[in-house]
């Protein structure tokens, strides 16, 4: 595994160690405070790395509405996680950077139809293969069916909302490039998602 990998871990044991000594958490509860650390610090690194970018863009809003976009349905629906931290957060910065440079070249006119084929791909990718669990993290049919639901019924919301959007502020061009750069994040996830759910059906053939 990478050294910055390391770091990162090295980082949450000396955090939950801390937590520990201090009695604010349970011995036997370190292992998943340590691991819960780790994703925090990662994620610390990756807003470390995209905020500057989004600022020096000049697309700050936009990029939140990608980034949250990204987060929000990852939370509940699952996706492809890399072997590293370090993988995760290249990969996480790669995906942000693609959809800067597709939000910042693309016409008002064409964010229409970006959006569109976004939300439609996003829909069915989602509605097929979300939630998707992860080996170090499985998950049983009550949390799968839980998780489906709470991922079809934001996906319904998200879409009645930039529809909502588009509707009252069609001209308005910074309405439409934060709908046009959230429903790429949210495509972008739901891709993810499917990449993942192949990632598992390969690990369970190969694990029996």
């Amino acid at each position: 595994e990478m050294g910055g990998s390391k770091l990162i871990e090295s980082i949450s044991k000396r955090l939950t160690n801390f937590f520990v000594r201090n009695g604010l958490i349970k011995e036997y509860d370190s292992e998943i405070y340590s691991y819960g650390f780790e994703m925090f610090v990662s994620e610390i690194i990756s807003w470390l790395i995209i905020i500057p970018i989004a600022i020096i863009s000049g697309e700050f809003l936009e990029s939140m509405a990608f980034v949250f976009s990204f987060i929000i349905f990852r939370t509940f629906g699952g996706g492809y996680h890399a072997n590293t931290h370090y993988g995760c957060i290249i990969s996480f910065t790669f995906i942000y950077l693609i959809g800067l440079f597709v939000g910042k070249t693309i016409s008002t006119g064409i964010s229409f139809y970006l959006i569109g084929a976004c939300l439609t791909a996003a829909g069915i990718l989602l509605w097929i293969f979300a939630p998707i669990d992860h080996k170090n993290k499985p998950f049983d049919e009550n949390d799968f069916k839980r998780l489906r639901k709470k991922t079809r019924l934001l996906y319904l919301i998200y879409l009645a909302v930039v529809i909502l959007l588009l509707s009252i502020f069609p001209s308005v061009k910074f309405v439409v490039k934060l709908c046009a750069f959230g429903s790429m994040g949210l495509f972008m996830v739901s891709m993810s998602v499917m990449i993942q759910f192949f990632v598992r059906k390969k690990e369970k053939v190969n694990s029996i």
